[in-house]
């Protein structure tokens, strides 16, 4: 059985002022995928795959996501969620058409998978008598994976997840 992750970047794998460059970034910035060597251990021992959710996609395209991202995570890197903000016409802002929750629940339909969870800063569309919730990991946005606090509900959510799949 398959195990994927649903990924936000801001606030969980880098801090939310990040620049998106592949040439070295502005002083005042930090690097890509700077927290992300935290979820090492645990996706190589459980072989998980992430899918993006990310508003990030709107303005970088994926294979330089890809790029910027570690060696060992480029491979895990599967796939992306619909997004939750479109732009409706040309020149206007970004609105938002669905909730972060929505498009991980469409994905998860999509796909049909059993065995997953979420990785965010932020509960948008979870809502506290979701069956689902123990799947979402909440990360605080100032120190993401690299919060110990962080690593250990991605355990008991992995756990919860996999329980749930097997029916228990």
């Amino acid at each position: 059985m398959q195990l994927t992750c649903f990924l936000n970047l801001e606030g969980v794998v880098h801090p939310v002022a990040t620049e998106y460059r592949t040439s070295p970034p502005l002083p005042h910035t930090s690097r890509p995928f700077l927290w992300a060597d935290a979820l090492r251990e645990v996706s190589e021992r459980l072989d998980i795959h992430y899918v993006l959710r990310t508003s990030v996609l709107l303005h970088v395209p994926m294979p330089s996501l890809v790029e910027l991202a570690p060696a060992w995570l480029r491979a895990r890197l599967v796939g992306t969620t619909a997004h939750c903000l479109r732009y409706v016409r040309f020149g206007e802002a970004p609105r938002r058409v669905a909730s972060r929750r929505a498009v991980i629940r469409r994905y998860v339909d999509e796909h049909r998978l059993k065995h997953w969870v979420a990785l965010d800063d932020n509960a948008d569309g979870w809502l506290a008598a979701d069956p689902e919730l123990p799947r979402l990991v909440l990360c605080d946005a100032k120190l993401g994976v690299s919060d110990s606090a962080a690593i250990t509900e991605l355990h008991r959510a992995l756990q919860w997840s996999q329980e749930a799949a097997a029916g228990k």
